[in-house]
Order: structure tokens, then C-alpha cells, then sequence
């Protein structure tokens, strides 16, 4: 299944074709050797050398793609394939609200015609695996309309 991004906006494409591109070879934008996890290496936007990173007091959350793997302030967080993706996507374009329909094409195909709640029902699954703590207040909803990841926890 491919899970590259389709977007009709050409700069949000950009933007994530780059960043899944440099996690997945293993390579930040700015030439930094691969070292694994954390703040080390980290490149602009916080993004690691090999992954995505995202901190704040009490949440820090580190996405890898090169070993698959998520840690919320160090401590390892078991994923679906498919709600790892989904975190990665949202990280990789921190601050945007990303559409509903976009994510659902993206994780699921343009052909997917199951619940439209499906979304939904990952992004429950999502906050619950990162914790109650800050980690899952960076998750954003924005209704009838999409999803995002934030540089700071959400409060409501």
C-alpha cells in the first residue's frame, strides 16, 4: 500500500514528501548522522536526524521511522502500523490542521468506503496509547474538519 501524501495543496506535498522522505532514508535535512532517539542530532523544527521529535515539559514525544518505533518522555509506545503512520504524518507537518478526507485517503486509499468514524476511532486509540499526560494534548481536533499535531499540549 503506498502511503505517500496525495494533497491538492502542492506546499503541504512538499512539506511531507520531505520529511517522510528524510526519516525514511535516514538522514535529516541538514546532514546530521542518523543516532536513533531524542533531541540529539535534532534538526530544524525538531525534527532527529532518523525521526521526528516534539517536546514540551512533561511530554516529549520521538517518532523514528527508521526502527518504527514512538517514545513518550523515553519510555517505548507500541503502534499499529497504521496509527504510527498516522502520528508520523500529523508530526511531520506540526502546527497544520490536516483534512479528515486527506488522512482517510492517505491511511486507507482513495477507495475506502468503511466507517467514516474510522478516523476518528484511531485518533482515540492514538491520544489513549501517549498517555493522559501532555504527550496527548498535542493532538488537536478541529471539528468538521481535520486533525494536528501541536508544538504545545492543547488545553481546553
Amino acid at each position: 500500500m503506498d502511503l505517500s501524501p496525495r494533497s491538492a495543496d502542492p506546499e503541504l506535498e512538499r512539506a511531507s514528501t520531505s520529511a517522510i522522505s528524510s526519516g525514511r532514508n535516514g538522514a535529516a535535512a541538514n546532514g546530521a548522522a542518523a543516532n536513533g532517539v531524542g533531541l540529539d542530532g535534532a534538526g530544524p523544527n525538531g525534527a532527529a536526524a532518523n525521526g521526528l521529535a516534539n517536546s514540551s515539559a512533561g511530554g516529549k514525544v520521538v517518532l523514528n521511522r527508521s526502527d518504527h518505533t514512538v517514545k513518550v518522555d523515553g519510555t517505548p509506545v507500541a503502534l499499529s502500523p497504521r496509527e504510527f503512520e498516522l502520528l508520523a504524518v500529523l508530526m511531520e507537518s506540526t502546527g497544520r490542521v490536516l483534512p479528515s478526507q486527506y488522512l482517510m485517503e492517505l491511511l486507507w486509499g482513495p477507495a475506502f468506503d468503511g466507517d467514516s468514524r474510522a478516523l476518528a476511532v484511531y485518533m482515540y486509540r492514538l491520544r489513549a496509547k501517549l498517555g493522559h499526560g501532555d504527550a496527548a494534548a498535542h493532538l488537536r481536533t478541529v471539528r468538521s474538519i481535520g486533525y494536528a499535531f501541536d508544538e504545545e499540549p492543547v488545553r481546553y
